[in-house]
């Protein structure tokens, strides 16, 4: 539903993994920004819950995926044809999340949460954990996450930011465990100011 015909479309090379989209809006995308979204098609794939440590995802056009099948054959329900020619990375199966600050002209700051490739996380987040395939149990872990993320972002801006535990827990991609966590590079002192009508 989503898919253009200029934007790109991943997908890791195994059964059970959701399609990813990047949006390109028009304009050609850098390898950075592939990257970063075949580590969304990796994470959240089959291979997390197998234990994997890598997993090789294809990219291609939008105008070369269809939902029509060739000729005299047949689709499954939710399945799609790619046709020609795929790109393929090879994608760690390690993915940051981060709680990155915006500014609002009427409503000042707020926070909200982002997964990602975990340099990129780092980079634009004010506090930030990596996680691997492990054996802790999503809604434990989300708990650990939820107080390192708060933890860090109060370090940082001596601010104590509100996040939803459940939040976290849905962004897991299933038993995981923590490799990394600190503060991040992320801007968060908002310049903005808050709109007053003339008197």
């Amino acid at each position: 539903r989503y898919l253009r015909e200029n934007d790109l479309f991943l997908h890791a090379d195994i059964h059970g993994a959701p399609a990813t989209i990047l949006v390109t809006q028009g304009k050609e995308p850098s390898i950075e920004d592939i990257e970063d979204a075949g580590v969304l098609a990796a994470c959240y794939s089959r291979a997390w819950k197998a234990n994997y440590s890598y997993i090789e995802v294809y990219w291609v056009k939008g105008s070369q995926v269809s939902k029509t099948p060739p000729a005299g054959e047949c689709l499954a329900k939710g399945a799609f044809m790619v046709y020609g020619e795929r790109n393929y990375l090879r994608v760690p199966l390690i993915i940051g999340i981060g709680l990155k600050v915006f500014c609002d002209d009427i409503y000042g700051d707020y926070v909200k949460l982002i997964v990602g490739k975990p340099d990129v996380v780092k980079k634009i987040s004010v506090s930030y954990v990596t996680i691997i395939p492990g054996q802790i149990e999503p809604g434990d872990l989300a708990r650990d996450i939820h107080r390192l993320l708060v933890k860090g972002a109060y370090e940082k801006t001596g601010v104590k930011y509100s996040i939803n535990e459940q939040h976290i827990r849905d962004l897991l991609p299933g038993f995981s465990r923590i490799l990394d966590y600190g503060e991040g590079e992320g801007e968060w002192k908002c310049s903005c100011l808050l709109y007053t009508s003339p008197s």
